[in-house]
């Protein structure tokens, strides 16, 4: 397979924020970066909200890996703010990983988004709808990266009973959030073969 071997910059792409990731693995840090006609505008150092085109690509970069969201249906369409295309960087992670993104993907429950590695550009996961059905009514999503072992989680299909969820000034849902599905994936390394994408379902 032919994958980028390049090297990534250490630097923060548009002047946002380098987040330093737990104690276990203090040589990795995670960009965030937007391109390809969207854009961030940062609400606290540990969470934003996102605007821009459907084809607009939202990145998160460590020193080995690299994916990234894009195809949000319903970014054209409606405005981010406090309940609706945005997301925090968990100030503390899910036990075992070693960062969590906890994402409001769109506006309602019809929002789907892809999810891509950014060292091949192969698709991980294609229209992805967080909420199959129509209760809970919010797109919520919780990303937890495992750098040591070049892998993320993705947890959706929520069983919130709150009205109007948001993400907090620490980067946490505003209420505490349980999944009933969720998708491993393995990730491109920068720095070691890379492996096959798979996918491991539960929940469903």
């Amino acid at each position: 397979m032919n994958f980028n071997r390049r090297k990534i910059s250490h630097l923060i792409k548009i002047n946002f924020l380098l987040l330093v990731l737990g104690w276990t693995n203090s040589a990795y840090s995670l960009e965030v970066s937007a391109t390809n006609g969207l854009t961030l505008t940062p609400v606290t150092s540990s969470s934003y909200t996102f605007d821009g085109v459907r084809s607009g690509k939202l990145n998160f970069t460590s020193l080995t890996n690299s994916f990234y969201l894009t195809d949000f249906s319903e970014i054209e369409g409606f405005s981010s703010n406090s309940t609706a295309h945005t997301f925090g960087i968990a100030a503390t992670p899910t036990e075992g990983y070693n960062a969590t993104i906890n994402l409001i993907a769109g506006y309602g429950f019809l929002t789907t988004f892809d999810i891509k590695d950014g060292q091949d550009d192969s698709t991980l996961t294609d229209n992805l709808r967080p909420e199959p059905g129509s209760s809970p009514f919010q797109p919520l999503v919780r990303i937890d990266y495992d750098a040591n072992n070049n892998k993320i989680k993705i947890s959706y299909d929520s069983n919130n009973n709150v009205s109007s969820i948001s993400i907090s000034p620490d980067g946490a849902f505003s209420s505490p959030i349980a999944f009933s599905s969720s998708d491993e994936y393995s990730l491109e390394s920068l720095d070691a073969t890379p492996p096959n994408h798979h996918w491991h379902h539960s929940g469903r």
